[in-house]
């Protein structure tokens, strides 16, 4: 009967020590520079996620908005490879380009129609489970560096940009059944010997 104690109570400690995971990310500067128009972004993560399995990744721009009143884009990129840190490159192209064009996956190229001082100031947010980008996401980490680039044309002041990784715990009903097989496992064999 010891051993059934001392089994369970070592698989409730398990079970509830077992949680799911939540990374944040943030560049530095946190605001990469506000984002000024004359430059192109690389952000560069280096993070090893191991066996735990991704469920959802959110990007997220703080109270941004365009300095000119017309309509401006901020175009995002999501890399595969990218050192880590944060890198400025001088964008000195007139026209509306992404610096970042058919490189990695495109997360956005938003357009800010209602930009100067009386402009609007929003928060930009990218559930990328939603957007179905969770699998490029997961597929890009799996070597323990991924990236962003961000391409501003125009100035995007910003307070803050922040990546969030969620992982994945294992479901509370397998742990469950687990711990309950352990245990009739070490009941029956206890079982056996007295009779």
């Amino acid at each position: 009967m010891k051993k059934v104690i001392i089994t369970l109570s070592l698989l409730i400690f398990a079970f509830t020590s077992v949680s799911a995971g939540v990374y944040h990310f943030t560049p530095t500067p946190a605001d990469m520079f506000d984002l000024d128009h004359g430059a192109y972004y690389g952000w560069g993560i280096d993070h090893d996620f191991g066996t735990e399995n991704i469920s959802n990744v959110y990007l997220t721009i703080k109270n941004v908005n365009n300095w000119w009143p017309e309509p401006n884009m901020l175009f995002i990129n999501m890399l595969d490879q990218m050192d880590a840190g944060l890198y400025v490159g001088v964008d000195n192209k007139d026209e509306i380009s992404n610096y970042y064009d058919g490189q990695g996956v495109v997360v956005d190229s938003w357009t800010d129609t209602d930009g100067g001082p009386n402009g609007d100031w929003v928060d930009l947010n990218y559930d990328f489970a939603s957007m179905g980008l969770l699998d490029d996401f997961s597929a890009f980490a799996a070597d323990g560096n991924f990236g962003f680039g961000f391409d501003p044309d125009c100035h995007f002041f910003n307070d803050k940009i922040q990546l969030t990784v969620v992982t994945d715990a294992p479901e509370p009903a397998t742990m469950l059944l687990f711990a309950l097989g352990l245990a009739g496992g070490v009941v029956r064999k206890k079982f056996k010997k007295t009779v």
